[in-house]
């Protein structure tokens, strides 16, 4: 036979556990969509840093091409130059 108080206090006890259950999991469904937000805006963060990325890459490209564009200019004019003085000194 159990007694009456037995039951009552083992009751008590279960509820108390499940209540700290009930709240362990409020807290971590909270934290949950917490972290899921804080992900939601690191991607976005990533997205926008690469197209950021992707811009300045196309500014350094630019750079680089008119950089090319005025070494190969003063490259044939120093071919020329070179050519002038070779003549020059031939004839």
């Amino acid at each position: 036979m159990v007694l009456l108080e037995d039951v009552n206090t083992q009751l008590s006890k279960e509820r108390s556990n499940y209540e700290r259950l009930m709240i362990q999991l409020l807290q971590s469904s909270f934290d949950l969509a917490g972290k899921e937000e804080e992900l939601a805006k690191l991607k976005k963060k990533l997205t926008e840093s690469e197209k950021g990325i992707g811009r300045v890459d196309d500014k350094v490209l630019m750079q680089l091409s008119k950089k090319l564009e005025t070494l190969l200019i003063d490259n044939e004019d120093l071919r020329e130059q070179n050519e002038r003085l070779l003549t020059e000194e031939m004839g």
